[in-house]
């Protein structure tokens, strides 16, 4: 089982096992990979494997699991434990030095941001919408992820005409911010009304206190169209 912080997906990518000295750079991976492994479950921030149980007279010393994920944050601490059948007991596994050949035998992913900006990934879709009721086009969405801030905070998009009034505020909040966002507008305004079609534009923000935090961007401003 290996678990990670809210928000962040792992995707399996495989398991092997050998001696410490197969894991060297070098190591041919398709030789040491585990055989039937199930893929339990696999929630947003979890995995769970089962695999055959490893006989005492294998050569198998240590496993090694490979996985892809997005970190949101610039650290992110992993929780792993393993147990022999559906009636072990869970045996945590602590970081330390399991092999010589890994120079970092810790449990936390950590970052190095090149940007220090809070959203990224950005994407409207469609740019151009016709909320006229045919379930075609009928609303825009915003997809976007949350980086770099680990407080529960509200993310805002409001939606301003081009004279500047304000049409529509659309929020959501999360216990954790971090992570990916989709948000949509169906083209109506605060009293529920189809807007005029035109050009509007579209502000992303968070509710969050990033003072002195260095952050070179807080907020976005993009433009969509509404047709009909």
């Amino acid at each position: 089982m290996l678990a990670a912080p809210p928000q962040m997906r792992l995707t399996y990518r495989g398991l092997y096992g050998g001696k410490g000295s197969d894991f060297s750079p070098a190591a041919d991976l398709a030789s040491l990979e585990i055989a039937d492994v199930e893929i339990r479950s696999d929630h947003s921030d979890s995995l769970h494997l089962t695999f055959p149980a490893v006989l005492s007279e294998s050569d198998i010393e240590l496993f090694r699991l490979d996985f892809d994920t997005s970190l949101f944050t610039v650290s992110a601490p992993l929780r792993a434990a393993l147990r022999r059948g559906d009636d072990g007991w869970w045996q945590r596994v602590d970081a330390g030095d399991a092999a010589a050949q890994i120079t970092d035998n810790d449990l936390t992913l950590v970052a190095v941001p090149r940007r220090k900006e809070i959203f990224r990934n950005l994407a409207i879709e469609p740019q151009v919408f016709t909320p006229n009721g045919d379930d075609i086009n009928d609303a825009v969405k915003f997809t976007f992820d949350v980086v770099l801030i680990r407080q529960s905070s509200a993310v805002e998009i409001h939606i301003h005409d081009l004279g500047g009034r304000r049409v529509r505020s659309i929020s959501a909040r999360r216990p954790v911010v971090t992570g990916a966002h989709a948000l949509e507008w169906d083209g109506r305004d605060h009293a529920g009304n189809l807007v005029a079609p035109g050009v509007y534009i579209v502000l992303l923000k968070i509710d969050a206190n990033t003072e002195g935090a260095g952050l070179d961007a807080r907020d976005l401003t993009r433009t969509v169209a509404v047709a009909y």
